[in-house]
């Protein structure tokens, strides 16, 4: 659909502020109404604003407010391109690991990097996951870790977080929490922050990882970790968001002495993620129904009622969960 013939000659004859059609797109978003949001993006990008572009493809790589539509993504993001701005190859190389289809995002990974702009280090991070697990490319860890650093080492906050969990982990590395830590705050300490950094941080303090132990501390990193994930949505069986339930719960129970809370907030990840854990199929799922058997278990312990049929059905669940995945490995 093209920006009506009126718009542009409105554009054509004033000055536009493409930020401020840009700042009403994002509102219109943000209300929910996906149609005005895409018609403010249109008559950003036609006064040449290139993020009016990259926000309409975004809806559709994603699905927001519009049928997900990866081949329509990629052509507004070849706009991107096309319009002289090296920054689409990134984005293209995004729709293309969404796709799976590892060769095109790492060639749009190396082209951005090649062109540079501002996407050129998270470029590095694609490249860098693209070593790491062999997607495009084949696995080669210490390149995957340079990249991680040079990405890590110029603001990629994402590359910070998975630097940081390589060290705690000790996955690939010799296992240091400091090291960790020190990514961990980089990331925490980033524009808009990040859970996972939080999280990370709060368990640091509460059990001694790297830093002294320190409660207040801890109280402070998890409920600020808590607080964006209260203000973004992920997914119930994610790994790291049923991990971090997992340890607040229990530093509320053990260590504020909060039975009520720890109960509340372990009873409402356990039985958001049972509602969508039959339908993980990958290997993940051994992982997650672990994590939900040991919030059963801490609700068990912690009830001061000798029974509770709602959580016997859930503990039901997760075992008729672990006996189908033990079915599939054995067929």
């Amino acid at each position: 659909e093209q920006v009506p013939d009126k718009y542009r000659n409105f554009l054509m004859e004033k000055e536009v502020n493409t930020e401020k059609l840009m700042a009403l797109g994002n509102q219109a978003e943000s209300d929910g109404d996906v149609e005005k949001a895409i018609h403010y993006y249109k008559l950003a990008a036609d006064a040449g604003n290139t993020d009016g572009l990259a926000s309409i493809g975004l809806l559709y790589q994603y699905g927001t407010g519009v049928e997900q539509s990866y081949n329509l993504a990629i052509e507004w993001y070849q706009k991107i391109v096309d319009a002289g701005d090296v920054d689409g190859w990134y984005l293209l190389g995004t729709v293309y690991e969404d796709m799976e289809d590892y060769t095109k995002s790492v060639y749009c990974y190396e082209k951005q990097i090649e062109e540079g702009g501002n996407c050129k280090y998270t470029a590095f991070y694609g490249l860098a996951k693209a070593y790491r697990f062999g997607l495009g490319k084949e696995e080669d860890f210490p390149k995957a870790l340079d990249y991680y650093q040079r990405a890590a080492g110029n603001g990629e906050i994402a590359a910070m977080v998975d630097l940081g969990q390589l060290y705690y982990d000790g996955n690939g590395v010799k296992q240091d929490y400091i090291i960790a830590n020190y990514w961990f705050e980089k990331a925490a300490n980033s524009y808009n922050g990040n859970y996972l950094a939080f999280g990370h941080l709060g368990e640091a303090y509460h059990y001694g990882l790297g830093k002294e132990v320190n409660y207040d501390k801890a109280k402070e990193y998890y409920e600020k970790s808590l607080q964006i994930i209260k203000l973004c949505k992920f997914a119930s069986t994610d790994i790291a968001y049923l991990t971090f339930y997992l340890n607040y719960s229990v530093f509320l129970h053990d260590t504020m002495k909060n039975t009520e809370e720890s109960i509340k907030y372990s009873k409402a990840c356990l039985y958001a993620a049972l509602k969508d854990t039959e339908d993980i199929v990958d290997n993940s799922q051994k992982d997650i129904v672990l994590l939900c058997q040991m919030l059963k278990d801490n609700i068990s312990l912690w009830k001061t009622e000798a029974n509770d049929d709602n959580d016997n059905n859930s503990i039901n669940n997760i075992n008729d969960i672990n006996n189908k995945n033990n079915g599939d490995n054995d067929s």
